[in-house]
């Protein structure tokens, strides 16, 4: 299981509805893929939607409060969700992220849904624009080891560059069309996820969520 979320993807910057043929990866997938064109996200922030989308609740209020958690609160058990549930079953659980958690309920979330493995690119001391591509490349050469021993596993990859506001962002480029760009670079690094688990025969054994 491969899990790729993209911030901030809206569906104006990837209308897979009516612009599909502009994703390459996404439409070589979509012949045995549910396309929800009609989905929005459950919270406009990403910390609560992503807690959601692993979950299946909104945050609760006792550990949740426009995005502050106490530090103090331990939690004995793993969150209920998805990846606990395939930990459980015997299958690797690794998440990918550029940077450090910074936002208390990242942290929250991220330490108690049960991964074995949570890789920071920035805990590695790694400079530059670069570390999406550094957690990617992490991620790759996981899957790959998992592969080679027909292990199963659920990995979670949570890149930043489409993260707004984009301070890089010419005043000669909309928002639309900026987007869209960063959109389809992430969407590049999903064809090269894809072109490794094809190539080793097992893409037809992989459920991969892009939201």
């Amino acid at each position: 299981v491969i899990v790729f979320v993209l911030e901030t993807g809206s569906s104006h910057f990837m209308n897979l509805r009516d612009d599909l043929d502009s994703f390459p990866t996404l439409n070589k997938l979509s012949k045995n893929s549910l396309i929800a064109n009609s989905h929005y996200t459950t919270f406009p922030a990403s910390s609560e939607s992503l807690f959601s989308l692993f979950i299946s609740v909104y945050p609760p209020r006792n550990f949740y409060s426009t995005c502050i958690v106490s530090n103090d609160i331990e939690f004995q058990h793993p969150f209920p969700g998805f990846v606990s549930l395939l930990k459980e079953n015997g299958y690797e659980s690794s998440l990918y992220l550029p940077f450090n958690d910074v936002v208390p309920l990242d942290h929250a979330l991220h330490q108690n849904l049960g991964f074995n493995k949570i890789y920071f690119a920035q805990a590695e001391h790694i400079e530059g624009k670069g570390m999406d591509r550094h957690a990617l490349k992490a991620m790759k050469t996981d899957i790959s080891g998992w592969m080679a021993s027909d292990q199963r596993y659920v990995a979670v990859f949570l890149p930043q560059i489409g993260h707004a506001p984009w301070p890089n962002r010419p005043k000669s480029r909309s928002i639309r069309e900026h987007g869209k760009m960063v959109a389809k670079i992430q969407e590049e690094w999903l064809g090269e996820l894809v072109e490794l688990i094809d190539n080793a025969g097992k893409l037809e054994k992989t459920t991969i969520i892009v939201t």
